[in-house]
C-alpha cells in the first residue's frame, strides 16, 4: 500500500470512530513518535 493508500484508509477508520483499530492495522510495531526537542515526551515508542 501506497502513501495514500494508507492515508485514505486512516481517514476512513477516524471517520467511523476505530482510530485504535487504524494504529493498529496501519502502524508497523517499532514506531517511533519525535516531538520538538526539549519537549517532554520528545520521544515515544
Amino acid at each position: 500500500m501506497n502513501t495514500w493508500g494508507v492515508a485514505r484508509k486512516w481517514k476512513e477508520m477516524c471517520e467511523k470512530g476505530h482510530n485504535l483499530d487504524g494504529i493498529n492495522e496501519l502502524y508497523a510495531d517499532h514506531v517511533i513518535g519525535r516531538e520538538m526537542p526539549g519537549s517532554p515526551g520528545e520521544v515515544v515508542t
